[in-house]
């Protein structure tokens, strides 16, 4: 490792060492080494743009088997083989690394610190999601593994699976839960211990603290899956136990149980980050603060334990007391009540203000559509008897990839245009981005509005062929699906377009009140030269305030201009 430069001035409160860039060195290079949170964020932002590109590949293969009944276009195995890669590249490569990725990049600058708090440790973890996408697709030349990606048992045991394409979506599974770990323990300390002086967990902005409860909720969901991984494999290759396997004694509700403690979470996690993004975005949109940010904050955190606890909705239909299924029935329902919190907060903070419709508000808009159409569907699979005849319809896929795609693409991308200007420090190109976005609304509304009509006219869950009068629905979702590609594919290419070629956008296009906005764009290594003085959770607009009553002025732009041969050790100001 090189040397790490050290500059040492007279007091010093706060020391940030990096080490140095090597000029010599390849890009990709200087990325795999960086501690820098700042590019592991883009590095994990990057890998799943480039996954979402393949999920949609691959299932508009599965649409095209789909698009004429008695279609012979795909063997049986090779659409199943598909439709795994599809689902588990929309949850565990795309969305996820997605909105982990961003939560690495801004939570550190929006809470007013320079690094992060375990920077290699987070690296590790995005490589690790990096290697396990690689060996998932991997095992499309050897046997990829055809039972989707509920990976049931004991159809995942040898008997049933006697090639590699379980053990090779095992070990994938390991890594990619393995890397999420990681990079939520560096979330949740960052979030503990390096918060700028002021900054109370009262005065945290709404998407930080939504960071700190979806890594909360990592730390507590992701090692149960990868102990249930690791359980099975052990039991393919050796056979040692009967864990699983009825056949050898095992219990297949029990991996059932624990897959599912992390399968089932992982969406409402997604929409924790969603929510809190969302947040952020309308308050910049409308110039103010999130309208009843405590009670938006509670409801986030009830929002996330009764998603988690909601998993317990994998037992109706199963052998267990009828007390179970009431439990889990009602802490089903029980989610409404945050997720109304929620929207009366949207609702306030948009009438509240002068609201802009920006584009990521548009896209945030458009979100809060499918957001209640999951919640709809939430409460029909909470109810025991509709959700067994719903779970095993296509009205089940469609609302499983509503929470994977529908909520989480919009979402995403409406915060990934919302931090944009500050990562590269250029404008996104505007009409490109509209057109991509309504072409994303109308293709995905379209699809998921198909699948949901073949689901209640009992249409089975994820059929390869199919005989009778379901063609033309079946043809709506799949040109649903690829409106919406080519709707993704412009907006990838105005990203990669706008970020060496975009109008410069200065360091506070938005007039946002968090503290990413007060450094330049994009951020320097140590991020922050100074840090203003935080008395709410909107420091800057504090700071906007202050200078307008000193000047009798609107105030601007508030962010501190670049400076030139940064040190990496900083005076702290406070």
């Amino acid at each position: 490792m090189a040397t790490g430069a050290f500059e040492q001035p007279e007091h010093v409160s706060e020391v940030v060492v990096r080490e140095p860039i090597d000029s010599t060195r390849a890009r990709w290079v200087n990325r795999v080494r960086s501690a820098d949170h700042k590019v592991i964020g883009t590095t994990m932002i990057g890998f799943s743009l480039m996954a979402v590109v393949l999920a949609g590949f691959t299932e508009l293969m599965t649409w095209g088997q789909l698009a004429v009944q008695d279609n012979t276009f795909l063997s049986p195995e090779r659409f199943y083989s598909l439709h795994t890669l599809s689902d588990t590249t929309y949850l565990y490569l795309f969305a996820l690394p997605l909105f982990a990725g961003i939560a690495t990049y801004v939570l550190p600058l929006q809470i007013g610190a320079r690094t992060s708090a375990f920077p290699r440790f987070s690296a590790l973890g995005a490589w690790m999601i990096v290697f396990g996408g690689v060996t998932l697709y991997f095992s499309t030349f050897i046997n990829t593994w055809q039972g989707t990606v509920q990976v049931s048992s004991p159809l995942s045991t040898y008997f049933y699976s006697p090639g590699a394409g379980v053990d090779f979506w095992f070990v994938a599974a390991i890594m990619i839960a393995g890397g999420l770990l990681a990079n939520a323990i560096d979330l949740a300390v960052t979030y503990k211990t390096s918060r700028a002086e002021g900054m109370t967990s009262e005065r945290t902005p709404v998407f930080s603290h939504s960071i700190a409860v979806y890594a909360l909720g990592i730390i507590v969901t992701a090692p149960v899956l990868i102990a249930a991984c690791l359980m099975a494999l052990i039991e393919r290759q050796w056979n040692l136990f009967g864990i699983f396997d009825p056949v050898s004694g095992g219990n297949a509700l029990l991996w059932k149980t624990l897959f599912q403690w992390f399968s089932h979470s992982a969406p409402f996690l997604l929409l924790v980050l969603a929510i809190g993004a969302v947040s952020e975005i309308l308050a910049a949109a409308a110039g103010r603060s999130p309208a009843n940010s405590a009670g938006l904050k509670k409801a986030i955190r009830a929002f996330a334990v009764l998603g988690i606890l909601s998993f317990g909705q994998v037992y109706f239909g199963a052998p267990v007391a009828r007390a179970w299924e009431l439990a889990f029935m009602f802490i089903g329902l029980a989610l409404v009540v945050p997720a109304m919190v929620i929207f009366s907060s949207w609702i306030q903070t948009i009438s509240g203000g002068n609201f802009r419709a920006t584009v990521p508000a548009q896209f945030s808009l458009v979100f809060l559509v499918f957001f209640a159409f999951m919640l709809i569907d939430h409460v029909a699979f909470s109810l025991p008897a509709l959700s067994q005849w719903l779970e095993g319809s296509q009205f089940g896929y469609a609302s499983w990839l509503n929470k994977v795609w529908g909520t989480a693409a919009f979402a995403g991308f409406g915060a990934l245009l919302f931090w944009f200007p500050k990562i590269t420090g250029r404008n996104f190109d505007v009409p490109k981005a509209k057109l991509a976005l309504g072409m994303l609304t109308v293709g995905t509304a379209a699809a998921l509005l198909a699948m949901s009509s073949l689901g209640v006219d009992g249409f089975a869950r994820e059929l390869s062929t199919y005989s009778g009068g379901y063609q033309a629905r079946n043809l709506i979702a799949g040109l649903g699906t690829l409106l919406a590609a080519f709707g993704a594919i412009g907006l990838l290419i105005n990203f990669m377009q706008s970020s060496s070629k975009g109008v410069k956008a200065g360091n506070d296009p938005w007039r946002a009140g968090t503290l990413e906005w007060f450094v330049p764009s994009p951020p320097p290594v140590n991020n922050f030269d100074s840090i203003p003085t935080v008395g709410s959770e909107s420091p800057l607009n504090d700071l906007r305030d202050r200078i307008a009553s000193d000047t009798g002025e609107l105030a601007g732009s508030v962010a501190q201009s670049p400076t030139s041969g940064r040190p990496s050790l900083r005076e702290s100001k406070h």
